[in-house]
């Protein structure tokens, strides 16, 4: 399965078109925020009803993620909360170099390898594979979802779009671009040979 997704930045926030075989299935969001904000990405139909929602809720944590030198330890990231339809199903977080999460009793992993290419697992198996094509206007993306046919389509775009949120959106309006891809050391190495179950 494959899927488009394009980003462009707007006064207010980022807004996404999801793209699958040439007809707008969704768009999205992701609010722009000052220090000490919190962070919204939604996802919505094509009549504009939100549909899910990653939210960050702990505004202990927020303070802690902008606080110099303690933003750098794990347990100081503020994870989102994802709603779909309203019932909270688990959580996503920055893991700092990586994302981890657990949604619907499954853990999730993603990965960014490059600046180009990021992977996401569910229980220690890839499931999606993300190829990010840079721009020239800041802040305008096109991401190609590429993903296993069993594999929630929702939970496809949503991990994409944390995954810009993490590595890719300032943290604030002060901030200039992110680009928060660091060479990865430890952790899961691309599998060039990867291809989606159909």
């Amino acid at each position: 399965m494959e899927l488009r997704i394009e980003k462009v930045r707007l006064k207010d926030n980022y807004q996404y078109k999801i793209i699958e075989e040439d007809n707008l299935i969704n768009t999205a969001e992701v609010n722009r925020i000052v220090y000490f904000d919190f962070r919204k990405i939604s996802l919505f139909d094509t009549d504009g009803n939100e549909v899910i929602s990653l939210r960050q809720e702990d505004k202990k944590k927020l303070i802690l993620e902008n606080t110099p030198i303690i933003s750098i330890f794990r347990f100081s990231s503020c994870p989102y909360i994802y709603y779909k339809n309203g019932e909270n199903q688990g959580y996503l977080r920055n893991n700092h170099g990586s994302v981890i999460g657990e949604i619907l009793g499954k853990k999730f992993e993603i990965w960014s390898h490059s600046h180009k290419d990021i992977s996401v697992y569910c229980d220690d198996v890839q499931v999606a594979a993300i190829k990010i094509k840079r721009l020239k206007k800041v802040y305008c993306d096109e991401y190609k979802v590429i993903y296993d046919k069993d594999f929630d389509k929702e939970l496809a775009i949503m991990t994409c779009l944390f995954s810009d949120v993490v590595w890719n959106i300032p943290s604030n309006e002060f901030d200039g671009p992110r680009d928060q891809w660091e060479k990865q050391i430890f952790g899961k190495k691309i599998n060039s040979n990867w291809k989606p179950k159909e």
